[in-house]
């Protein structure tokens, strides 16, 4: 019995030193667990914080005033676009392309939140700002929102959009980047959804504005498709932002469920599916394409562009590959 105590009194303490190992190198400066000082450059502030609030909901413009009170924040509004009916569409709706592909249209609802965030993403490609944070009116704020919007202001160089929330949490992502003990950057091949409440810097604003001159589907699904435009997409986790359950979606439902009650036509669903895995198949191909390895090996196995070695190496290190880049081939051949 006393070797018993004696062996397991060892084995707590070594146990222990073991743990407080752990906890020694996380706190090294550089770590993912870095509990230095923040250099005094990151801590000049929260971005500009603009809401798109609905005028005709005063409700929401009392609850976000509210929030930016118990906070200390200041916020500027931006009213709402708020279509009434299918006759006030803007000619930049594509409801051929809708009923073609999905067989109804977007909701008013739909085409006014996305033609109030493009007003938005015009403003900040305009600014000066660095970045801007962009918030629908039915959010809650959570406790530590200037500290955490500092820290991702300051990772901005990690990121084009970041979003400070998700609506598919049922969607698993991967560690980008760890910004302290507590918040991180999730990457995510499909994407969580959501435009509620998001950091976008300038020049990803400007990308967002190009690729949606036609509106075809939800602003957020046209956010996510991120192979087509090329930005960096990130999710803040654990999410600084929560939808507020009093305040209900303005958007109640997609437009199927708002035009029809009676099932999808089988084809109509098979044709979903197919788009679907269409995207999802064009997302992990985007993600592979990305990643260094994939392009050096790509480019010493197979000689496809004539590159010398030393090229490869140094084309495969190209950070502006980030963002959509391709291969020159032609350039490379005809040299």
């Amino acid at each position: 019995m006393r070797r018993v105590g004696i062996a397991a009194n060892e084995i707590d303490q070594f146990s222990r030193g073991c743990f407080m190992l752990n906890i020694r190198q996380s706190l090294r400066p550089g770590s993912d667990c870095d509990l230095s000082p923040e250099p005094m450059e990151s801590l000049r502030g929260i971005p500009p914080i603009h809401v798109i609030s609905m005028k005709s909901r005063p409700e929401r413009r009392r609850h976000m005033e509210g929030e930016g009170r118990r906070l200390g924040l200041k916020f500027q509004f931006l009213d709402a676009i708020e279509p009434q009916n299918k006759q006030d569409y803007p000619p930049n709706y594509d409801a051929a392309y809708r009923k073609k592909h999905f067989g109804y249209d977007l909701t008013p609802g739909e085409v006014g939140c996305f033609l109030s965030h493009r007003l938005l993403w015009k403003k900040c490609a305009a600014s000066k700002d660095e970045v801007w944070c962009i918030l629908e009116d039915d959010v809650h704020l959570g406790d530590g929102f200037q500290k955490k919007v500092t820290l991702a202001v300051h990772a901005r160089k990690e990121w084009d959009l970041l979003r400070l929330m998700s609506e598919r949490y049922d969607r698993r992502g991967k560690i980008h980047r760890h910004l302290d003990c507590e918040a991180r950057l999730m990457a995510y091949i499909k994407q969580p959804q959501g435009t509620a409440a998001y950091l976008i810097q300038p020049h990803a604003a400007q990308v967002l504005l190009e690729s949606t001159q036609r509106i075809r589907e939800p602003v957020d699904n046209a956010v996510d498709q991120y192979w087509q435009h090329g930005l960096r997409l990130l999710v803040l986790d654990p999410p600084l932002v929560s939808i507020d359950p009093a305040l209900p979606s303005a958007i109640q439902a997609r437009g199927w469920e708002v035009d029809h009650s009676e099932r999808r036509p089988w084809w109509r669903r098979l044709q979903r599916d197919l788009r679907n895995g269409r995207e999802d198949l064009r997302a992990r191909i985007h993600t592979l394409a990305r990643q260094k390895r994939f392009w050096l090996v790509a480019l010493l196995c197979t000689g496809a562009i004539g590159l010398p070695v030393h090229e490869a190496l140094a084309f495969s290190h190209d950070p502006s590959r980030g963002r959509g880049f391709m291969p020159p081939i032609g350039a490379a051949k005809a040299r």
